[in-house]
């Protein structure tokens, strides 16, 4: 129900619709339970949740059904659709070869559509699909499904064939690089208002080293309009480590503007490291 029939309902009312029927259901405390009690106490670690806890989760829960929700909508409305809803200043900056950094925040699936008016070839970095059989990941492979019908090609992040043939063809690459540490995967720990962001540093250095242009992006929803707000720099002649920090500075920002629209709060303490003090 979570995965499949509350995002369906977008695919049936108008959006305006949708978004109330949202803010009605995310008062039910059993929808979403585990996500969104995970995502709260990665707040709370924070200190950035509300003193009204539940009217957090309640927002948290919004974005969590309308992220669901865009797979749906990806394949059933259209540009006209996208532009009554969003606010964006992403067209005008694009390149037909450059990387996009945006944080696992807000929802960002129209930025597939923006791509694809613009004839990018798509080249969308994540993990490895899960080889078991559950409803969450029936859900994955329909989502990357969805996206290759935009012509988008998943790669694993590790996968240097797949990252070599994105380079060859001069695609446009997607990736989300908060994260949590990982062994064997290089990181800058960028010093943020809220303590050290991990930020995983493979693609700043590939972008570096081939002259790549970069584009950070951050991809804000109002839960209670439904309006999409895609905000995104460009950057050229930067470090690896300069552009890494402008994306640092942007995703906690945005980060403390909306709390409850990162989705990898659940996993708070392992992506904003403490700072270390003196003493350490």
């Amino acid at each position: 129900m979570e995965l499949f029939i509350i995002p369906g309902i977008a695919v049936f009312f108008p959006w305006w619709i949708t978004i109330r029927l949202y803010r009605c259901l995310a008062y039910l405390p059993f929808l979403y339970r585990l996500r969104t009690q995970g995502c709260a106490e990665g707040a709370r670690y924070l200190g950035l949740l509300w003193e009204d806890e539940k009217a957090w989760i309640r927002m948290n829960k919004i974005n969590v059904m309308v992220d669901f929700a865009d797979a749906f909508l990806l394949l059933t409305r259209s540009n006209r659709y996208w532009h009554k809803y969003i606010d964006e200043n992403i067209t005008r900056q694009l390149q037909k070869q450059q990387i996009i950094f945006f944080p696992h925040y807000g929802a960002g699936a129209w930025l597939y559509r923006i791509l694809l008016n613009n004839n990018n070839d798509i080249y969308a970095m994540g993990d490895a699909l899960p080889k078991n059989f559950s409803v969450e990941s029936l859900y994955l492979r329909f989502r990357v499904w969805v996206l290759r019908r935009y012509r988008a090609t998943y790669i694993r992040s590790n996968d240097m064939r797949g990252i070599r043939a994105a380079l060859k063809q001069q695609g446009t690459i997607l990736v989300c690089p908060d994260m949590p540490e990982i062994q064997g995967a290089e990181s800058f720990k960028i010093t943020t208002a809220l303590g050290r962001l991990n930020v995983l540093s493979r693609f700043f250095k590939l972008a570096e080293n081939r002259q790549l242009p970069v584009m950070c992006a951050v991809f804000a929803l109002d839960p209670i309009t439904g309006r999409r707000h895609f905000d995104a720099v460009s950057l050229t002649e930067k470090t690896a480590e300069e552009c890494a920090s402008v994306f640092a500075d942007k995703t906690v920002a945005a980060i403390q503007q909306q709390s409850y629209l990162w989705r990898m709060m659940v996993n708070a303490p392992q992506v904003i490291l403490p700072e270390i003090s003196d003493n350490d």
